[in-house]
């Protein structure tokens, strides 16, 4: 990428000449590169299921009828602006800001339902469905071998309502993630492997002296309503002294 100087008469220039692309930093400095040659489309099992997901659904969404379509247009209006006061893991993986449409609700509900094993597409809005309760009093430990979450009984918990655990490495060595998920009775969860930030799963006993942050929410597959997140735990992945 190089600096160019234009001439008396010509302001910018901006696309594609050649195989030279001409663009402007916002700076108001305009520059040249090659343009790439390739374009990286990185395909994991992961990346792939959530595609191929995404596009079932487009399908079903088709198929709504206006009046079910009008019901997650609502819903949509009354989650817009939803944040998370206490931070943490899930505002990096909160939804981006911008209009959340009816076809945006009607995705995440199905996405997040499918996450824990539901088998049938959530047509109809569940409006006046509270969402789950978040996991209470929250704590983690680690034994050297691997990381315990536990949480207290979750008011009014239904069978249909799961405990998912986010878990994030503050030296970026794995990625933003939901480890795994667990009936919201269950009250407790081991975590042994994580998946890598470069790929690959990595043993939990190869992040030994490093620090992990932990986070838990709680998901309903009958509605695809998630409850608010659990606060951060901050974890030192340091073996009990003997």
């Amino acid at each position: 990428m190089a600096k160019i100087k234009l001439g008396l008469h010509v302001f910018d220039m901006r696309g594609k000449v050649g195989n030279m692309v001409y663009s402007i930093w916002k700076s108001g400095m305009n520059i040249v590169r090659l343009a790439a040659q390739t374009v990286a489309n990185p395909c994991s099992e992961k990346q792939i299921a959530v595609r191929n997901a995404l596009s079932v659904l487009a399908k079903v969404w088709k198929t709504l009828t206006s009046s079910q379509q009008t019901l997650w247009e609502n819903l949509a209006q009354t989650r817009a602006n939803r944040t998370n006061p206490e931070g943490g893991i899930r505002v990096i993986i909160r939804t981006p800001e911008g209009k959340f449409t009816g076809f945006n609700a009607f995705v995440e509900a199905n996405s997040l339902a499918r996450t824990v094993g539901a088998s049938a597409d959530i047509v109809d809005a569940q409006l006046v469905t509270p969402a789950p309760n978040s996991p209470p009093n929250m704590a983690a430990s680690y034994d050297g071998t691997k990381i315990t979450v536990t949480w207290g009984d979750i008011p009014g918990v239904m069978p249909s309502q799961f405990v998912r655990v986010w878990l994030y490495s503050e030296q970026k060595l794995v990625h933003k993630q939901m480890v795994d998920f667990a009936p919201g009775a269950a009250k407790t969860m081991n975590i042994t492997t994580v998946n890598g930030a470069k790929g690959g799963a990595i043993d939990i006993t190869a992040l030994q002296g490093t620090a992990m942050l932990i986070q838990a929410d709680a998901i309903d597959q009958a509605t695809g309503w998630a409850s608010n997140p659990s606060r951060t735990l901050r974890l030192m992945l340091t073996p009990p002294t003997p």
